[in-house]
């Protein structure tokens, strides 16, 4: 057959047409009741196949013209329409010409039979009925007037919901969160540009994505347990640190919250993502400050406390011992005296780093009074090996340091005195008592170690 489908949409023309082409009938196009007329003019078609709603003409009057048209009355119509899908709908279309009436969307097959049962209609029936064409005419205008307020009250509807798309994307891209929307199969289906730029794509490019693509493998068996809890119905707040391609490390806190439809069951969820790096740095630095000093940046007497005791917990749990030593600088006040305190600060820093070159990574030195610093050894099998240390310190503090822009040599010595656990105390404050009480013995011999005497 030749066939003629009249249709503004183009999406559904061309859906149609396809449709048609396959079952192996000639298509013809137009887009409304006007060019439908101007084409039958010229071409011959074996039936129409026409949308309602157009603009110019609509799908009702171009039945009417063509019902009134001496060379075409008696051809073939089919109105196929989501817009008009009342029964008056139907009752009117039939009334003003068309053979048969469909609703979209329809199967290809019910639109090839309303083709020929409209073709196998007899022509006498589609003559025009004089009679009533006033008052078909009537209803149709009144018809029409409601369909185009129902048809504005959509679009001003389409429009708002457009606005308000629009607004909620500008919003979103303009917060400093990272926020995005995953089904309950773990794709997305909105991302504001935060969020996409941060892991590498455009907004049009994330949708549709799975979670695994977008934060990669290894990412993605970290955190999918968390997603997996909230589709389950349960919010979920955690903290993760990403590494970008430049090396640096962010860390970000997802808050995730189930998306819970209708029925009770969850759809997906909503993501919101903040950088905490700046705040997490803060904590740090608030964090060192409150258990570091500030000027040679060893650990503070309240870091160390934490530290022994962690010392105590360890050995005792591995039966094990490990030694304490208290040491004092000889001749620091003088240097403080003589020389100012900006040379001294200077010397307690330099005394800071020679201690700390000659102890493990594992053992700590702590600055605990104005020149008396500690060191914890854990984990010694002989009490020789805190003997060791010990002499090594002495011998480091024993090469003169070179203070100030002058480079003036000042010379210093340190007294050293050890205390082991469990030996001599088995308690944080015994032990510490203990080690400063060897160190006052070591004083009196200057510049030497004293273990603590049982």
């Amino acid at each position: 057959m030749n066939l003629l489908i009249v249709d503004d949409d183009l999406t559904n023309l061309k859906l149609l047409r396809t449709q048609l082409e396959s079952e192996g009938h000639a298509v013809f196009e137009a887009h409304d009741g006007v060019e439908a007329l101007a084409l039958l003019e010229r071409q011959r078609v074996d039936a129409v196949i026409s949308d309602i709603l157009m603009p110019r003409m609509d799908g009702y009057r171009l039945c009417h013209e063509i019902r009134k048209h001496v060379r075409l009355h008696d051809l073939p119509i089919v109105l196929y329409t989501s817009s008009y899908t009342s029964p008056e709908d139907e009752k009117l279309a039939l009334e003003m010409g068309a053979d048969k009436y469909l609703k979209k969307p329809a199967p290809v097959e019910t639109i090839i039979t309303a083709l020929h049962e409209a073709i196998a209609i007899p022509h006498a029936a589609r003559q025009p009925k004089a009679l009533q064409e006033v008052e078909v005419l009537k209803e149709y205008s009144e018809r029409l007037v409601s369909k185009l307020e129902e048809k504005n009250t959509e679009l001003q509807a389409q429009q708002a919901l457009r606005e308000s798309a629009e607004k909620l994307r500008l919003f979103a891209d303009n917060v400093p969160a990272m926020t995005v929307s995953w089904d309950e199969n773990l794709r997305c289906r909105f991302a504001n540009k935060v969020f996409a730029e941060f892991f590498g794509f455009t907004v049009e490019d994330i949708l549709g994505k799975h979670l695994q693509e977008v934060v990669g493998e290894e990412a993605y068996r970290e955190i999918e347990g968390h997603f997996a809890q909230v589709l389950q119905g349960h919010p979920v707040t955690y903290q993760r640190t990403r590494k970008l391609p430049n090396g640096e490390s962010r860390y970000l806190e997802v808050k995730l919250l189930p998306h819970i439809g209708e029925r009770g069951q969850a759809l997906g969820c909503f993501a919101v993502t903040t950088d905490i790096t700046e705040h997490k740095q803060a904590e740090e630095r608030i964090q060192r400050v409150a258990h570091h000093d500030s000027l040679t940046g060893l650990p503070n007497r309240l870091l160390f406390n934490d530290r022994l005791n962690q010392a105590i917990s360890l050995a005792k749990r591995g039966s094990r011992q490990f030694a304490l030593l208290y040491l004092d600088l000889d001749k620091f006040k003088p240097v403080n005296d003589t020389l100012g305190h900006t040379a001294g600060d200077e010397l307690l820093q330099g005394v800071a780093a020679r201690i700390r070159h000659q102890v493990r990574e594992s053992d700590t030195v702590a600055r605990v009074g104005g020149d008396e610093f500690t060191v914890i050894l854990p984990d010694i099998a002989r009490r020789e090996d805190a003997e060791t240390v010990a002499k090594k310190i002495i011998g480091a503090l024993a090469a003169p340091f070179q203070l100030g822009s002058q480079k003036q040599s000042v010379d210093i010595g340190a007294s050293i005195g050890i205390a082991l656990y469990p030996a001599d105390a088995r308690d944080a404050d015994a032990l510490v008592r203990a080690a400063d009480a060897a160190m006052y013995s070591a004083k009196q011999a200057g510049n030497s170690f004293c273990f603590c005497a049982a």
